[in-house]
């Protein structure tokens, strides 16, 4: 018998559906039982919000900007 193995997972949720979306939250699946999830602060100049796509994630914006990390810093946490 063949022995199965668990992909990575990289899920990405965005502030909207279009080309001006922003990432606002990365979760990692790294290997079976290990996880990591952050969200990410919207930088100055990332204005675009969509509220569909907010009723889809469930994150409100002011939540991104209470709790979120910079982009660059939000993989590096860990």
């Amino acid at each position: 018998m063949r022995n199965v193995v668990r992909p990575f997972i990289i899920d990405i949720e965005a502030s909207g559906f279009g080309p001006h979306s922003y990432p606002i939250e990365v979760g990692l699946a790294l290997a079976p039982g290990s996880k990591f999830c952050s969200l990410i602060a919207p930088a100055p100049d990332w204005t675009h919000w969509d509220v569909s796509a907010e009723e889809v994630h469930r994150i409100p914006r002011d939540i991104l900007e209470t709790h979120g990390q910079p982009a660059t810093q939000a993989l590096c946490s860990r």
